[in-house]
């Protein structure tokens, strides 16, 4: 659990205020998203967390049945 009493907000001000105006997409899509990718580097340097797991999990809600609405198939898994 990152601890936000230490955790610097400037990075993630800074991409906030370079993305306030800028649209965000469908979770579907977010895999093509700049917005969604510029705020998760902002997140991930905030926290100390690594970038390829946020995207992973991004990856991850994307390819999600509700979300998609495509169907998990055999053999492939998510």
């Amino acid at each position: 659990m990152p601890d936000f009493a230490h955790c610097s907000m400037s990075e993630l001000r800074s991409a906030y205020m370079e993305m306030k105006h800028e649209q965000v997409r469908p979770w579907k899509e977010s895999m093509q998203d700049p917005v969604r990718s510029r705020l998760d580097v902002a997140a991930a340097a905030t926290i100390g967390l690594d970038l390829t797991t946020v995207a992973d999990w991004r990856r991850r809600i994307s390819l999600e049945p509700t979300i998609s609405n495509q169907p998990i198939l055999p053999g492939n898994p998510q």
